[in-house]
């Protein structure tokens, strides 16, 4: 068995035939499309929604949506990466064929978040003002806040509760329907945002409604996933202790992991609330959510490889296992790219025709932040193919490189350089985490850099290059202008989105970025195209 730089694997290895591979591959295929689609959908809906919101909510009520949001974030701390691990551990005892340990993740899952309920939300009362001390909250909102926080943390042991149906329906390759369960939430909250917010214009009531949503989800996937499994847990008090150990284990790398992830996502919010008002916190909003195109359908695509993906660590090793994450990543980076690059050269206008007015400072941090997540969207093979083999540790030494440099750097910044300084530190410690994670990964794997990556992500940046530059040529001759409408900028939109596409895929073909395999599969869907056509 190949064991590169002396790794002690989890997994036998046994080499996976190529119909188990197609049909892996056909999996993916369908719940990344499946899930992409839906949350495009809801992108849709969020472009509805929020100027709802910021128009009834006003930009400081919105900023303190945002701001209990962001805090709200942090509660996933307390679950000692439980939640995050769910899936890897379904598909592994999927993949064993142990039903009873599915029920007894599920079990332990289950009772971790109502004893965490019961422990946390008297003390979270207590603290409740002195956190909004902390963010500077002017005193009239006070109220409000405790209240918001309180409800947000009722919120997220109701999300993590559902979460856990989620994951075991995912671990089954069914985050298609998983998807559309979701939708159908964000449709019932969009119409609660808009017929109800107008008579009950408070951010609780704003809150109340996300409540609602991720009830009547969470409620759907249960009676799903006793379809699927009959009786979903067991006796909590036979559980094991070596599989609590062993959640709790892999949870603790997870744990940090995911604290990382929040501080890099939410810190910015908050010390931009405190240095700058939390007026300041809704340009920065609507520019990160914009900037976080680039993560819409890419990480929709990692999360419906984690199955597979630990199916293929159990079973496959060295040249097979540097197959799977070239290719995974190749795709992972076309869907980044083609996203950023667009967002990229299109920023301005994507603010005009979503909010229907000019935000300067947002459209920096759409162009600053973009950049930054698709260097940080670079790393996901790597850490998905870590978690899968069960080693989460290795994201955990990058996560706190980039996260220690994320605290120090804004932390030193934003009182001198405002907003500048908050954006710019955030993209240096991404940067350098990221590159640090890279050549981690290549050395413990035995991955040469430049065959695993770099080989095939120089003709892709050049092509995304080209295609923002057709972009920008066009805003050359017929630049945005800012009382044009909203409808004529998704004309725009459509227009330049067409042009860019126009430019960057062929220019995939002609920068020799893809295979042969692509090639040819590319060759024969053009001549069905065509014959179509004559017909």
């Amino acid at each position: 068995m190949h064991q590169p730089n002396g790794i002690d694997w989890p997994f036998a290895s046994i080499a996976p035939s190529r119909s188990e591979f197609m049909a892996t591959n056909r999996k993916i295929f369908i719940n990344t499309v499946a899930g992409g689609a839906t949350r495009i959908l809801g992108l849709a809906i969020a472009f509805v929604t929020t100027p709802v919101m910021i128009v009834t909510l006003g930009d400081q009520g919105f900023g303190l949506f945002t701001l209990i949001g962001a805090l709200t974030a942090y509660a996933g701390l307390l679950d000692f990466g439980i939640g995050p691990g769910l899936v890897r551990h379904y598909s592994e005892y999927t993949e064993r064929g142990e039903p009873l340990a599915v029920r007894q993740v599920t079990t332990f899952s289950i009772v971790f978040y109502a004893v965490l309920f019961l422990v946390v939300a008297g003390p979270l009362y207590a603290v409740a003002p002195a956190l909004c001390d902390l963010l500077g909250l002017p005193a009239e909102m006070r109220d409000t806040a405790v209240a918001s926080i309180m409800l947000m943390f009722g919120w997220f042991i109701l999300s993590s509760l559902g979460g856990v149906f989620g994951s075991r329906l995912v671990s089954l390759h069914r985050m298609d329907v998983v998807s559309v369960i979701a939708l159908v939430g964000q449709i019932l909250y969009a119409a609660l945002v808009i017929l109800v917010l107008p008579i009950y214009p408070t951010v609780t009531a704003a809150i109340l409604f996300n409540v609602g949503q991720v009830l009547f989800t969470a409620l759907v996937m249960l009676a799903l996933v006793i379809r699927a499994d009959g009786n979903p847990v067991s006796n909590p008090f036979r559980i094991p202790g070596a599989l609590v150990k062993k959640l709790l284990s892999f949870g603790g790398w997870m744990q940090i992991n995911q604290f990382a992830a929040i501080v890099s996502l939410e810190l910015d919010k908050l010390i931009i609330g405190r240095y700058l008002g939390v007026a300041a916190v809704t340009p920065y909003q609507i520019g990160n959510r914009l900037a976080t195109l680039n993560r819409l359908i890419p990480l929709q695509f990692l999360s419906a490889i984690v199955p597979a993906a630990t199916s293929i660590a159990i079973r496959a090793r060295g040249p097979e296992l540097e197959a799977f994450y070239v290719r995974m990543n190749r795709y992972l980076m076309v869907m980044t790219l083609a996203i950023t690059g667009f967002v990229v050269a299109d920023a301005n206008r994507l603010v005009l025709a979503w909010i229907g007015r000019e935000y300067a400072e947002a459209v920096f941090v759409i162009i600053a932040l973009s950049i930054s997540f698709a260097v940080n969207n670079l790393t996901g093979g790597g850490t998905t193919i870590v978690r899968s083999a069960g080693m989460p540790r290795y994201e955990t030494y990058y996560a706190l490189v980039s996260t220690g440099l994320n605290v120090v750097l804004t932390l030193a910044a934003a009182p001198y350089f405002g907003l500048v300084g908050i954006i710019g530190a955030t993209i240096v410690a991404n940067v350098i985490g990221s590159v640090y994670f890279l050549v981690l990964f290549g050395r413990l794997f035995d991955f040469p850099l430049w065959r695993s990556l770099l080989s095939w992500l120089i003709p892709l940046v050049a092509v995304t290059v080209a295609s923002i530059l057709a972009v920008k040529g066009v805003h050359a001759v017929f630049p945005p202008q800012a009382d044009a409408g909203r409808w004529v900028h998704l004309g725009w939109l459509i227009i330049e989105g067409s042009l860019f596409m126009l430019v960057f895929v062929p220019g995939l073909f002609v920068a020799r970025f893809c295979t042969e395999e692509e090639t040819a599969l590319a060759s024969r869907f053009l001549a069905g195209f065509r014959r179509t056509i004559r017909i």
